[in-house]
């Protein structure tokens, strides 16, 4: 018989049982499923959530922080102060969760971490604030008897081109929460005081080691350098009149503008005097150093009489010089670089007639380089480093050494991400070179 002949002879009462039967049997199912769902959002709502705490990294902490605190000893204590209604609030707490936990596999390292409500932990909070010259929203890091202070606007990037959606205020969005940045310099100056000092020089629209804009600003060498204990402070020649004594190495990484005279005979003395320096221009003509550096065997081609060079371009072509050591098989990027050359030179105003020692330090193969008659032509050369004699040579008690990159762009925040690591090296290697640590890896 047919489905239909033997529902015909069905009683209607039974027809009825078995329909309610099936609908009981998927609301029954979708009710379950609801239920899961409800579970499983519950679950993870257990599990705080891993903000991306710096611009470089995919959530947790960075490498070089966790490279940073298995190098480190001691017990540190941090305690964060914030509203209840601070947006960045649950991100701090987070962030020093990670903390914590790295520390805890890390043998003679201990972080504890309080956090603190400051509208609600009324008495803990009042203890803080009679103790240090701390304001609400705002991380306190101790060391012993020292101690620092991150602010809130030392953990937010002002200038990211990325923001992030508050999720209680739709459609409001909210400065990029950069906090590991800022809590790492902390620690690294509480735990190992700075001996060195690199000097960024400004005035002329050099490149800025405090700003995270991913175009003019340089922070993420800077954060570098401090993780490297290299302290990082800025300078403007015409308004100090001279180099100051604790500089370890004078910065100067891409002028915009002229320098005027004085400047210039300041960067000249501090060279003939065996300073340290590191010069990124991006032609001939910038900021007028070009007679500085043909004093130190180092000539900057004007981009007119140069073999033509790709406007964006990539290397694994290095001199032999102990920067380069560790750029085996990394690759370096640069944007419209400018042809540094070595030359035969007598340095002005030295205690000895000792010529200085120039080697050619980044090369471009032919393929990036090629004249306008389309002829290949050999590997030029876009990056020098020069030095003058040893003390057993010319008796100086400090000796020059300068490092010249025809190109700044490549230390900006947009050129130094993981991507791009090769240039963080090459920078971290060229400093470490210049202030007489290149025994050591470049981090």
């Amino acid at each position: 018989m047919s489905e239909e002949l033997v529902d015909a002879c069905r009683p209607n009462s039974e027809i009825k049982r078995g329909r309610n039967k099936a609908r009981l049997n998927v609301f029954c199912a979708i009710s379950l499923a609801f239920a899961t769902l409800v579970v499983a959002n519950y679950c993870a709502s257990l599990l705080y959530a891993h903000w991306q705490f710096d611009s470089n990294s995919n959530g947790g902490l960075s490498p070089r922080t966790l490279e940073f605190l298995q190098s480190s000893q001691g017990e540190i204590r941090i305690t964060s102060l914030f509203e209840r209604s601070n947006p960045y609030r649950k991100a701090a707490k987070n962030l020093l969760k990670e903390y914590v936990e790295a520390a805890a596999l890390v043998p003679g390292l201990e972080i504890k971490a309080t956090s603190l409500a400051v509208n609600h932990d009324l008495a803990a909070t009042a203890t803080m604030m009679r103790r240090f010259p701390v304001q609400a929203n705002s991380i306190v890091f101790e060391y012993g008897q020292q101690y620092r202070i991150v602010s809130e606007d030392d953990m937010v990037n002002t200038e990211a081109d990325r923001q992030w959606v508050d999720e209680d205020r739709p459609g409001k969005k909210l400065l990029l929460f950069s906090g590991e940045r800022a809590c790492t310099t902390a620690l690294v100056k509480l735990l190992h005081p700075m001996t060195s000092a690199a000097y960024f020089v400004e005035g002329h629209g050099e490149y800025d080691p405090d700003s995270p804009h991913q175009i003019t600003g340089a922070s993420d060498v800077s954060h570098a350098l401090t993780l490297n204990e290299i302290a990082v402070k800025k300078i403007n020649l015409q308004q100090s009149g001279a180099i100051p004594q604790d500089c370890a190495v004078l910065i100067i990484a891409g002028p915009r503008t002229m320098y005027g005279p004085h400047e210039l005979e300041i960067i000249s003395s501090y060279l003939a005097k065996g300073g340290k320096a590191m010069i990124l221009i991006d032609d001939a003509y910038a900021g007028g150093l070009t007679a500085v550096l043909e004093n130190w065997g180092i000539q900057v081609t004007p981009s007119g009489n140069s073999d033509l060079i790709q406007p964006h371009v990539s290397t694994t072509l290095y001199g032999d010089h102990p920067i380069t050591a560790q750029l085996k098989n990394t690759m370096t990027f640069f944007a419209n670089p400018c042809r540094i050359d070595t030359t035969a030179s007598d340095p002005i105003r030295i205690e000895s007639a000792d010529k200085p020692k120039t080697t050619r330090l980044i090369m471009l193969s032919s393929k990036d380089s090629v004249r306008s008659q389309g002829e290949t032509v050999n590997p030029i050369s876009i990056a020098a480093a020069s030095e003058i004699g040893g003390a057993t040579l010319t008796g100086r008690r400090h000796n020059t050494r300068l490092v010249v990159c025809g190109d700044s762009d490549f230390i900006s925040n947009a050129m130094n991400p993981k991507g791009f690591a090769g240039n963080t090296v090459f920078f971290l290697s060229a400093i470490e070179w210049l202030i007489g640590r290149h025994g050591r890896p470049a981090s």
